[in-house]
């Protein structure tokens, strides 16, 4: 039935169709094989394309993998940020294991298994490329960089493609030959172009080599990108480099014979040409391989077997890390030298070293026998100046003793001189409650006197008897009253003088010790308009010289109030103490005074230097307040001060004082 509606028309017709129907078919078959041609070229230039650049990535990171570079793995996997086609990248070890990883932002971790070949590897899943590369170094296989593209590239090419098919179905013969061509032009030229440059850095090494620029289509873009990873590569081989030249410079280069060993055996890995020499050979290769046993004498200096006590100092280089001793070795020629050595332990490649540099003492060793020598001579000249030096001492000694007695003295003078201002202080606060006592005893003993005459007279009424038993209780009362006060004046004077006047230890609350002090001290005061204030945090507990701490408290106070305030002023002395966290006491004593100049301030704890010449200061005060601090309390004390604003004593002391043997120790 076709064939009869094909004849209906004419030969021309019949031709016209023909051709028509042959270019027809010619087309879709030429479009068809081209398209399914061109895709399976595509596929073939995208895996040859991610194979080159995995190459490219994978011999830049084997470094990265033998030193363990994390960072300069993930920056050479960065470098993939810029290439549209690839959507994840993974750098494996050794042991299969992901060393580093790329993913595209927004894009989840899909990195496979490494495969354990060492050939390259490509295959397509859904329209994506999986590309496999190992990292060789040395010619072992250290690890392999896997490259997985998007589909997108592929997705592309098949669309253009079968756009293409359908427009040259549509036009004619020629128009489709010219869009073939012009396609090839403008999709397999560029990335020919593309991939030969690729190629030509992988087989010259040379960086520098760069893509033509192709416009600002995707293909220009991809040929920018590839430009980009290209100057990045660059640079990190240049700082590489830079790197491995400078390690170079500082080992094999370097002047100081250093020496790389096995922890275990000691055997000598790696060397460098001044630990050769030292040792007496040539080339540093005929070192290689030798323990440091090998190299030494069989016997050391002190006489101990090399073998011994080098096993005692591997032990104890294993303890500590590092090691520093001297050591007898024997040369090539069999020679003795002997030398420092300094061994100090570290990793490479999950390999444990030892880093082991020497010194040729030789020389120094020598010296030091002749050094010996003199000064044995000299210290025979020594003894014969010594005797005639012994008199001289001993008369120097003698007046040390002398000033050193004569200190003391003033010392405990100053100390008396300070008890003895608390004791005319407590004596006039006492006569306070003691002359009301007296006055209350009176006033009860003539009560007493008339009640015994109405008594024996027999005029004792009711209510007679019971205004004497009232003015008696009032009495009690009152006597009572100023008794206790004078008590409890008594109880810390007698307190604060024990402590004073002793150098006792004990635990004590310093709250307590700061009240007792405030009170024995606060007479003083009474007659002016100044004041103490305390800020002492309860519960503090210390074990120490309550006494101590009591004279520096009572001479810090007393300082204030003759020196610190005028007759105009009106004074406040702030006592306040914190506990840190080292378990140190932070005792503050500050005053809003007339404060202390700039030229005093570091001379105030200088012993006899006051300011008040000639008029009862010996100036002994504040050095006394600084010897307790240092030495009996062990701690420290500072002092600042803004003149005609503040002076404020800091003293910093162990909640648990040190040692009587201690304090000589660091006396």
């Amino acid at each position: 039935m076709l064939r009869r509606f094909y004849l209906r028309f004419s030969l021309r017709t019949q031709l016209i169709a023909v051709i028509l129907l042959t270019c027809t078919l010619a087309m879709l078959v030429a479009g068809v094989t081209l398209f399914f041609a061109e895709i399976a070229r595509a596929r073939a230039a995208l895996s040859e394309e991610l194979t080159s650049q995995a190459q490219l990535i994978g011999d830049r990171s084997s470094a990265a993998l033998v030193f363990l570079d994390n960072k300069t793995a993930k920056e050479n996997l960065a470098a993939f940020s810029g290439l549209e086609q690839i959507d994840s990248a993974c750098l494996f070890n050794d042991q299969g294991v992901v060393f580093a990883h790329y993913e595209r932002q927004g894009t989840p971790f899909a990195c496979g298994a490494m495969l354990p070949i060492r050939q390259r590897y490509a295959h397509f899943d859904s329209g994506a490329v999986h590309v496999q590369v190992p990292v060789l170094s040395s010619d072992e296989l250290i690890g392999a960089i896997q490259i997985n593209s998007t589909s997108a590239p592929l997705i592309r090419e098949i669309t253009s493609q079968a756009l293409s098919l359908f427009l040259s179905l549509g036009g004619a013969l020629v128009v489709a030959a010219l869009l073939t061509l012009r396609l090839q032009r403008m999709i397999s030229s560029p990335l020919a172009q593309v991939r030969e440059v690729a190629n030509a850095v992988v087989d010259s090494g040379d960086y520098t080599l760069r893509a033509p620029d192709l416009g600002k289509h995707e293909l220009g873009q991809l040929a920018s990108a590839f430009n980009r990873m290209l100057t990045t590569i660059g640079t990190q081989n240049k700082a590489l480099a830079e790197s491995e030249e400078y390690a170079r410079r500082l080992f094999y280069d370097s002047p100081i014979p250093q020496i790389v060993a096995d922890p275990h055996n000691l055997v000598y890995y790696d060397c460098n040409q001044a630990a050769a020499a030292i040792h007496g050979y040539k080339m540093r290769q005929e070192l290689v391989g030798k323990t440091t046993l090998d190299l030494s004498a069989p016997v050391q200096r002190d006489g101990s077997p090399s073998a011994e006590l080098m096993a005692a100092r591997t032990i104890a280089a294993k303890q500590r890390g590092s090691n520093v001793g001297e050591w007898c070795y024997q040369r090539a020629d069999g020679t003795l030298w002997d030398g420092i050595a300094t061994v100090m332990r570290f990793t490479l490649k999950g390999r444990e070293l030892l880093h082991i540099s020497l010194e040729d003492i030789t020389h120094r060793k020598l010296a030091e026998e002749r050094l010996q020598q003199l000064n044995q001579e000299l210290e025979e000249r020594v003894e014969s100046r010594t005797a005639q030096l012994a008199s001289a001492n001993t008369e120097l000694q003698k007046t040390l003793d002398e000033l050193r007695h004569a200190q003391e003295e003033l010392v405990q003078r100053e100390k008396m001189a300070s008890l003895g201002v608390l004791i005319a202080g407590v004596a006039h606060e006492m006569n306070t409650p003691l002359g009301n006592s007296l006055t209350v005893s009176s006033a009860i003993e003539e009560e007493l006197n008339i009640f015994d005459a109405s008594m024996a007279a027999g005029t004792l009424t009711r209510t007679r008897l019971q205004g004497f038993v009232e003015q008696m209780r009032t009495g009690v009362k009152l006597l009572l009253r100023n008794l206790e006060r004078a008590v409890d004046q008594v109880t810390h004077f007698k307190q604060v003088a024990v402590d004073q006047t002793s150098d006792q230890r004990r635990s004590f609350e310093l709250d307590k010790i700061v009240a007792d002090i405030v009170e024995i001290v606060q007479p003083q005061f009474k007659r002016t308009p100044h004041r103490i204030v305390v800020d002492i945090p309860p519960n503090c507990v210390m074990d120490s010289y309550p006494g101590a701490i009591g004279q520096v408290l009572t001479n810090l106070a007393l300082n204030s109030l003759i020196h610190g305030f005028t007759s105009e002023m009106k004074g406040e002395i702030r006592i306040s103490a914190s506990v840190d966290a080292d378990d140190e006491v932070c005792l503050v004593v500050a005053d809003n005074g007339s404060g202390i100049s700039a030229e005093n301030l570091g001379r105030v704890f200088d012993p006899f230097f006051t300011t008040r010449m000639g008029q009862g200061g010996s100036g002994l005060g504040l050095n006394i307040v600084y010897n307790i601090v240092t030495t009996t309390l062990g701690g420290a004390i500072r002092v600042e001060s803004q003149p005609g604003e503040r002076t404020a004593f800091t003293i910093t002391m162990p909640r648990t004082a040190p040692k009587a043997e201690a304090l000589l120790r660091s006396a």
